[in-house]
């Protein structure tokens, strides 16, 4: 069973089953579309779906932008049912794009980009070489919060089409040798059946907030065990007039670019993966501060920035940023109070004179 965490405004988490070797029980795939715009759990969703949730994206939302995600997964079984290992990883996912195509012989021009996906994502054995992943006993669950990568506001009406292609031609001209058809189902990152969907009528989304995914994979589960996840994403929104979030409208602070910076630093050297009991107040915010005591006093000029700086972070990089820049004060405040005595130290006495 795996969980696909994509920095998506649309599908923030997709579930997906692979059909059992030699049985005969189909692939089960199920997307979590986004709650706050009219979204639900779907299993097997359909391109009738997809299509009506864009529409009310479109017609609700103008520019979006991804400010924290996390899911956290957790086994649901008795002791004897509690077996089964977990693997969690992200990695970098950026798309293959083009104007126009050609499928099965057919040449297609689009008028718009089509992004190209492999069609699964890197198997949990690749995606840990050299990664900092996590693996436990899958009754430690996970908890992810997925490495965001871009802060940037997207424009509802710059959509994208997601297409699949296969891994075997990713080195070559890549959407010019497609093999699956856009009226099979399409797969990685969004899993949907997109059966009597033609050419010219291809699905339109919301394009994606960077391109890191997450990825956690559970082997071994025993029959009557059940997992329970949670996904967690906010999002900052350009709402248009007369819609319903109209009148919560204010002003977007200015970015704080020290926060960003920080974030960055911070977040890139987390691993990718806790066991789920780490998502609750406190467990992280050691293993966070850890990091940014370490990094901080080499990132130049941040300190001297901390140090004097009475500005609020931005909703960037949520609590990471807040918790990354409450320390480096901190630790700029110790370095500037070690400087200062190192300095009165090396002053000649009066009586030396």
């Amino acid at each position: 069973m795996d969980l696909i965490v994509p920095p998506s405004v649309m599908v923030p988490c997709v579930f997906h089953r692979s059909p059992p070797t030699g049985g005969t029980s189909p692939a089960l795939w199920a997307n979590f579309y986004n709650a706050a715009f009219g979204g639900k759990f779907i299993t097997n969703p359909t391109a009738a779906w997809t299509s009506a949730f864009v529409h009310e994206w479109l017609r609700t939302i103008s520019k979006y932008r991804i400010t924290a995600q996390s899911v956290t997964v957790e086994l649901i079984a008795s002791d004897l049912l509690n077996q089964g290992s977990i693997v969690a990883y992200q990695a970098d996912m950026p798309p293959l794009t083009a104007n126009a195509t050609t499928v099965t012989s057919t040449t297609v021009d689009l008028r718009r980009d089509v992004y190209a996906y492999p069609d699964d994502p890197p198997h949990p054995s690749q995606g840990l070489i050299g990664s900092t992943g996590y693996t436990s006993k899958a009754r430690d669950g996970c908890y992810m919060p997925l490495k965001l990568t871009r802060f940037k506001w997207q424009d509802s009406a710059d959509s994208m089409v997601p297409i699949n292609y296969d891994w075997v031609h990713q080195e070559r001209d890549a959407l010019s040798i497609l093999v699956h058809t856009p009226t099979t189902a399409l797969q990685f990152p969004w899993y949907e059946d997109r059966t009597g969907v033609t050419l010219d009528t291809l699905q339109s989304a919301p394009k994606l907030c960077g391109n890191n995914f997450g990825f956690i994979r559970l082997a071994g589960l025993l029959k009557g065990a059940s997992v329970r996840v949670r996904v967690r994403q906010t999002v900052e929104v350009y709402c248009r007039p007369g819609m319903f979030y109209a009148p919560l409208l204010q002003p977007a602070l200015p970015p704080d670019e020290t926060a960003l910076r920080m974030y960055f630093e911070v977040s890139g050297r987390m691993m990718d993966g806790y066991p789920a009991s780490y998502n609750d107040l406190g467990k992280l915010k050691g293993i966070i501060s850890g990091i940014a005591k370490k990094v901080l006093p080499y990132v130049d000029p941040a300190l001297d920035f901390l140090a004097n700086s009475s500005i609020p972070v931005v909703g960037t990089g949520a609590k990471i940023a807040k918790t990354v820049l409450n320390t480096g004060r901190q630790v700029a405040g110790i370095v500037k109070s070690s400087q200062a005595q190192a300095k009165s130290k090396r002053k000649p006495s009066a009586s030396g004179r």
